[in-house]
């Protein structure tokens, strides 16, 4: 028997790696891709977060990525490759700690219900903050799942504190992870020098400005109270049909049948609910925010399957309940059905950096654009439309930074949309750069797009219009 729970967990991971692999460039081109490669090519570059440049997230990510990739040409599909690389080791070391932990079924259970969902991985890949967090998390959890010997114990933290820099809905996990352990003065260190390891780039920062990069921003994007109610109703049924698959193994199981053993099962329930409702303090919420919480997701998965009878009414009920929610998951994920949006942003970026002259700006919100190009946008615009709709990026920003001297001008369908007489400025200032073309169907939205380029000849682009 255990035999073909160890096949069924390897077919489940070997399943895992082959929609990563055919993801990684289907996938639609995100625009949050571009400002988080931004600010990981602007730190490689020597510029400090929050002061030297706008950008709404702890600085993990930007230092990760920025040190394993080159800012230019092949940014965003090079990330896409280490995003997939990171989630598919924090889906086996996920694995690794239910068979640890609970045996061959156990591992089965948890890999079927993350490691082929199909949300779960299209989100992992994307160059975003996801993918990083989960290994550090996975990581965190497999040192745990095994003695507990104090070295493990804070190693083990120091990787939860870690990902809370990754992530700033994480900060609960290394406080969690303080009150459950078995040793907490080591669980304490650890996890004390992994914060500190994660925030130390922030040192000098003014707290107002962090305040408002960290945090205030997330709370402008709340709306009024009853749309945040109306969207948080929204939330939860889609959640619950989300994770069908894993609220049908804890309802049968009865969530374990209240017998918590160990800290490993004591830290995942309680990072699933303060993680769960830091994500409902007021601001924009979006389905894949929960993607962050499937290490422990997968984890709670395995040990409660330990609870689930061997009747055929109950395992089909997990089968069914799991399948609906992968097939739910279908309408969030976002593949091309015709030309790649990545290889279009990549040949635009290209063309850009061709016909730019090095050390010049790109007026664009369009950071994807900016990083393919390798070149600089103006401060401000780091943030992409983010910096205009929730940042500090003004108007007369805007303004001055179209009169200034730029090499290039990128302006989307979408982008300054509530100020036309902004958008009739930029669009001007395109014209003034030498010559504009079109492209129709552009990136994660299917704009058209503005390009203001040299007077200079140019490849011949399939994506490019008079």
């Amino acid at each position: 028997m255990s035999g073909r729970w160890t096949r069924l967990a390897g077919a489940a991971f070997a399943g895992h790696l082959i929609l990563a692999l055919y993801l990684v460039e289907r996938v639609t081109v995100n625009a949050d891709e571009g400002w988080y490669l931004y600010a990981a090519g602007r730190v490689a570059a020597g510029l400090a977060l929050h002061r030297d440049l706008l950008f709404f997230h702890p600085p993990v990510m930007p230092h990760v990525y920025g040190g394993l990739l080159e800012f230019g040409p092949g940014m965003l599909l090079g990330a896409r490759w280490i995003s997939l690389l990171f989630l598919v080791l924090a889906t086996g070391l996920g694995g690794l700690t239910v068979l640890r932990l609970a045996g061959p079924r156990a591992a089965a259970v948890a890999l079927v219900l993350t490691g082929v969902h199909p949300l779960f991985v299209a989100t992992g890949i994307w160059a975003k903050p996801y993918a990083l967090a989960m290994l550090l998390l996975a990581g965190g959890l497999f040192l745990w799942s095994g003695s507990d010997r104090p070295l493990r114990v804070a190693a083990g933290a120091l990787l939860l504190g870690l990902a809370a820099g990754v992530r700033l809905s994480l900060l609960p996990v290394p406080i969690v992870a303080i009150w459950v352990a078995s040793r907490r003065g080591w669980a304490a260190l650890g996890a004390v020098a992994g914060l500190a390891l994660a925030y130390r780039p922030l040192l000098g920062v003014p707290l107002p400005i962090l305040w408002d990069q960290l945090i205030g921003v997330h709370l402008q994007a709340s709306g009024d109270l009853i749309g945040q109610v109306e969207d948080r109703f929204w939330l939860i049924i889609r959640l619950g049909f989300l994770l069908a698959g894993f609220l049908t193994v804890a309802a049968i199981a009865r969530c374990g049948r209240g017998q918590v053993r160990g800290p490993v099962e004591r830290l995942c329930i309680g990072a699933v609910v303060l993680v769960g409702l830091a994500h409902f303090v007021p601001g924009a919420l979006h389905v894949e925010h929960v993607v962050v919480l499937m290490p422990f997701i997968a984890v709670l998965a395995g040990l409660w399957s330990r609870q689930v009878p061997d009747k055929g009414w109950a395992w089909s009920s997990v089968v069914l309940w799991t399948a609906l929610g992968c097939m739910t998951s279908l309408n969030q994920v976002q593949v091309d059905s015709g030309p790649s949006t990545l290889g279009q942003v990549a040949e635009i970026g290209q063309m850009v950096r061709a016909e730019t002259p090095e050390g010049h700006t790109l007026l664009t919100v369009q950071t994807t654009l900016a990083v393919e190009a390798g070149r600089e946008v103006p401060p401000g615009f780091e943030m992409g439309r983010f910096g205009w709709t929730l940042g500090t990026l003004d108007r007369t920003q805007v303004l001055e930074a179209a009169a200034g001297p730029v090499g290039a001008v990128a302006l989307a369908e979408g982008d300054f949309a509530d100020d036309p007489m902004l958008r009739l400025v930029l669009e001007r200032a395109a014209a003034r750069v030498g010559r504009t073309r079109t492209i129709e169907r552009f990136g994660q939205f299917a704009e058209s797009l503005l390009l203001g380029l040299p007077d200079t000849p140019t490849q011949v682009s399939p994506w490019v219009q008079p």
